[in-house]
């Protein structure tokens, strides 16, 4: 088996479907319920419209967490770095003399407080049984983290760096989840609701994702079902502030590639990650079921123009990780 590996990895990207390597997990004995680990997870996409034909991803992270207290919270650190071409967060195709890719650093702290701790050796709901990912981002990442609660909600941010950007490289992003047993509900802004430093509150970049994420038994048929939307923006300083003032239908940024930035997407993921099978389909730049372009259209902010036409993009998966838990 360990031979045809590589090869289903292939087929499995080219043909659009995820391919899945569970991540490899090891326990050893800690009262404080200590966690580090390490994931590496990239991505090829195939689109349906010309300039989208082809999109990858790589994203590599690593974590580290442990309770503090009598196990009612759990502060925990984590750290990405992400190369990508195309999608989300680039230029591409609307620039197409952007560079080839992008770059993207990030840095995000998190404290997460609950109930009924998972992290008893045995435990019917530990992680050796099911896999409650510690998110506190996105789902462009594999979180290397297990969520230790059954029960439990997290609160953060995130310092991320855009190294490729000529200026304005760095942004706050807030970060939010609510976690009931199987079910997990995640939200990220740059705005509302969270204050300073969590958030920066331009309206900008990564300026809104949520995403609610199920988690079924290791050996269930299908156990990861991901539903989600993502909006990403251009930049130029003052031009939402203006733009409100004014009270304008859309905001015109004065560096006119920005508009290229301006994307959203909602994504579907149905999986078995310890069968290693999976698949995603995402839809892009619809203004019909774009949820910030909405908010804003109902309240009567201005809109970010979206340059591109509507597109659907089925993408496939490789995921790789290490993580030692220990269990009380």
């Amino acid at each position: 088996m360990a031979f045809f590996k590589p090869i289903l990895i292939t087929l499995g990207l080219a043909s659009g479907l995820n391919y899945c390597l569970a991540q490899d997990v090891k326990f050893n004995q800690r009262n404080s319920a200590a966690q580090i680990g390490y994931t590496l997870k990239a991505q090829a996409e195939l689109g349906t419209r010309k300039g989208n034909w082809f999109h990858w991803r790589i994203g590599a992270s690593a974590g580290i967490g442990a309770f503090a207290g009598e196990n009612w919270f759990y502060p925990s650190l984590q750290v990405d770095l992400m190369l990508y071409h195309g999608g989300m967060g680039s230029k591409w195709p609307g620039e197409k003399k952007n560079n080839y890719f992008d770059v993207e650093a990030n840095v995000a702290y998190t404290i997460t407080a609950g109930l009924e701790s998972r992290m008893a050796n045995g435990n019917a709901k530990g992680p050796a049984f099911r896999s409650y990912p510690l998110y506190y981002f996105n789902t462009f990442q594999l979180p290397p983290l297990q969520n230790p609660y059954n029960w439990s909600a997290s609160i953060g941010g995130n310092i991320v760096w855009l190294t490729t950007r000529k200026k304005d490289k760095l942004q706050q992003v807030g970060f939010a989840n609510l976690h009931f047993g199987r079910l997990q509900l995640n939200y990220a802004n740059d705005g509302p609701f969270f204050p300073k430093p969590l958030g920066d509150r331009y309206d900008r970049l990564h300026t809104g994702t949520g995403f609610v994420t199920w988690h079924g038994d290791r050996h269930w048929n299908i156990n990861l079902i991901e539903v989600g939307y993502e909006k990403f923006t251009g930049f130029s300083k003052n031009a939402y502030e203006l733009a409100n003032l004014l009270g304008t239908g859309y905001m015109y940024y004065r560096d006119t590639t920005q508009h290229f930035y301006n994307k959203s997407r909602v994504f579907v993921t149905v999986a078995n990650p310890t069968k290693r099978w999976g698949g995603t389909v995402s839809a892009y730049n619809y203004s019909a079921i774009d949820v910030q372009h909405n908010i804003h259209l109902g309240a009567f902010y201005p809109l970010h123009m979206v340059p591109y036409k509507g597109h659907i993009g089925v993408s496939g998966n490789y995921y790789y990780g290490q993580t030692k838990i220990g269990l009380q």
